[in-house]
């Protein structure tokens, strides 16, 4: 079992990163995180309203729309191409 744990360990980044380079061949716009810190400062100069509709092209794990979320705005749609980010954002 340790040795099992062991060897995912050590495959699992590489695995990833082979993933993040296929994408960006595929898709040509590379995966980049926007920091949770600064997430409190971009969505309030938003200007969020209960109207207010936000599209996130790329959205990757979905972070932006989990934290729009909390000033309830009409809807929020996010789009992204990895099947591997859309799935975890799910």
């Amino acid at each position: 079992m340790y040795r099992a744990l062991v060897i995912f360990l050590f495959i699992l980044p590489p695995a990833y990163l082979v993933y993040l380079i296929v994408l960006y061949i595929r898709t040509r716009v590379p995966y980049v995180v926007t920091p949770k810190k600064r997430l409190p400062f971009i969505l309030d100069h938003m200007g969020i309203t209960p109207e207010t509709v936000i599209y996130d092209l790329g959205c990757g794990k979905g972070d932006v729309l989990f934290a729009a979320e909390k000033f309830h705005p009409k809807k929020l749609i996010g789009f992204e191409l990895s099947p591997l980010h859309a799935w975890y954002a799910t």
